[in-house]
């Protein structure tokens, strides 16, 4: 009996073993749907996240792009309006009809090829584009805490430069001077960590004195712009002044300064036959009535010229180009009025390739500014 009670009580001491071990730990098929779920679980997380932070990335490249596409235009559009007189983009490349008669007032005069007189790289591949060229007056001094012979000229200082002693004193009494501002697209063949994107804007700089050297009224072109625009030409002047400034792509020179504006400009040749590449005129001003769009009319009596000028055949880029008003020697009063277009690529900084040319990345924007002066104006004589 006592042998029976004892089986029965080893009997009962096994099952509520077995029982606990079946409770303190996981199956091997238990273990593996867990692992499967975790996995799921973990990578559907991680690709969510991968997924995020790359449509972040590609929003935030599309609007810092057209952010910084926006602020280039707002900085051209604010220099046009302190303009005195805005060159067309045959006098600026030396092409097109217009150049070849030097006689003819309407035209380019003596400012032939004006970007190459001034020592801005000529090439043929488009690699290097002037676009915009044009005349402002600048304060002088040029520094805002001049010292030294940053300073303007004294009577003293004027008293020794017998050659320029009205030129000098004429300077201390206006106390500004002309400065050629250009603006050229530049492909960057070699983006670094400074210039990205397939091009850059660069605006160059040529101011009639040397800032350094003001009070010796050292001189960096001599002919006086306000002569006549369209006649100038760089040359150097005299024993005091430099010669013509000479220029790179990448920084200018100590005479040309230079400076980028802007990166992430886009660069895609397309043919100058085809539908996408900028008509001769703003397509606001075209008069689609006529058998030319372009061409002057009784409400609109002027014409535009598109600069860079448009090529005769083959591809031409036309992401940076502008609409000039042509001057006209009929129209007195007129204002210059300019129609800028810009094209940003916002491809490699989102993430993309190269390549991409789909429009969400390629924002395109456009203003419009009118230059202070006025052709041929005779301000009424006092009363």
């Amino acid at each position: 009996m006592a042998i029976q009670k004892l089986k029965a009580n080893l009997f009962r001491a096994y099952l509520l073993t077995l029982r606990q071990q079946k409770t303190q730990g996981f199956t091997l098929t238990e273990l593996l749907i867990t692992s499967v779920v975790a996995v799921l679980a973990v990578g559907g997380l991680l690709f969510l996240m991968t997924q995020l932070i790359g449509q972040d990335r590609q929003d935030f490249g599309r609007s810092e792009t057209q952010r910084e596409m926006a602020q280039a235009l707002d900085y051209i559009a604010a220099d046009l309006k302190e303009a005195v007189y805005v060159y067309e983009g045959e006098c600026l490349s030396g092409s097109g009809p217009r150049v070849t008669n030097a006689s003819d007032a309407g035209g380019c005069g003596r400012t032939q090829n004006l970007a190459a007189s001034i020592g801005l790289p000529v090439v043929t591949d488009g690699s290097f584009t002037p676009v915009l060229a044009f005349w402002k007056q600048e304060r002088t001094p040029y520094f805002r805490n001049p010292t030294g012979t940053q300073l303007l000229p004294t009577e003293a200082d004027c008293a020794r430069l017998t050659a320029d002693q009205a030129e000098c004193n004429g300077l201390r009494i206006s106390q500004n001077a002309y400065t050629l501002v250009v603006y050229a697209l530049a492909r960057n063949i070699s983006p670094t960590d400074i210039q990205q994107g397939p091009a850059r804007i660069i605006r160059y700089r040529l101011r009639k004195y040397d800032p350094n050297q003001l009070s010796t009224l050292v001189k960096r072109y001599e002919d006086d712009p306000a002569e006549g625009f369209q006649g100038w030409t760089c040359k150097s002047g005299g024993p005091t002044a430099t010669s013509c400034p000479t220029a790179t792509v990448n920084d200018g020179s100590s005479i040309l300064e230079a400076a980028a504006l802007v990166d992430h400009v886009d660069f895609f040749p397309i043919d100058v036959g085809s539908d996408q590449f900028p008509p001769d005129c703003p397509p606001s001003q075209a008069d689609l009535s006529q058998t030319d769009p372009c061409a002057a009319t009784a409400s609109l009596p002027f014409t535009y010229s598109l600069t860079p000028p448009k090529p005769a055949s083959g591809n031409a880029n036309a992401s940076f180009y502008a609409y000039v008003t042509r001057p006209d020697a009929s129209q007195a009063g007129l204002n210059q009025d300019v129609f800028v277009f810009l094209r940003g690529n916002a491809a490699t900084r989102s993430g993309q390739p190269d390549n991409n040319r789909q429009a969400g990345y390629l924002p395109t924007l456009q203003t419009q500014a009118q230059i202070r002066s006025a052709f041929n104006r005779n301000p009424p004589l006092a009363n």
